[in-house]
Parts: structure tokens; C-alpha cells; sequence
């Protein structure tokens, strides 16, 4: 993968991410956010674990970084 192709999709999974703790920031607390929290968990997970593997480019850069994300209201 080149450095080029790592940064856009850990910038996508950040911003997918973000765009669902956003969703469950906004929303009512009901069941269903677990599901919308899981989610979130889910891309933040695999933008870190691209990370820990040593995708090219990805060590030591600091815009590729999965943090901070908003923390939502419980």
C-alpha cells in the first residue's frame, strides 16, 4: 500500500468514525446506539490496528492519528 493510498483511508475510517459518534452524540439515548457505538469502535479499530502493522507512512505522522475522537454524552 503506498503512503498515499494509507493516508486516505485511515483519513476516510477517521472520518466515518467521527461522522457516527457525531450521529450518537445528536441522537436520543435508545438501544440502537449501541449498535451505532459498535460501529464507530469498529473503524477506530482498524485505522489503529493499520497503524500498529506499519502501513507505509503511517508511523510517527501525527494527521494519521485515530485520536482525539469526540466522546459522546451518555
Amino acid at each position: 500500500m503506498q503512503r498515499s493510498e494509507a493516508n486516505t483511508l485511515h483519513v476516510a475510517l477517521r472520518g466515518a468514525a467521527e461522522s457516527l459518534l457525531r450521529e450518537v452524540s445528536l441522537a436520543p439515548p435508545t438501544h440502537s446506539k449501541a449498535l451505532t457505538l459498535l460501529a464507530a469502535d469498529a473503524l477506530i479499530t482498524l485505522a489503529v490496528e493499520l497503524q500498529v502493522q506499519g502501513v507505509p507512512g503511517s508511523e510517527g505522522n501525527e494527521d494519521l492519528s485515530p485520536f482525539p475522537f469526540p466522546t459522546p454524552p451518555l
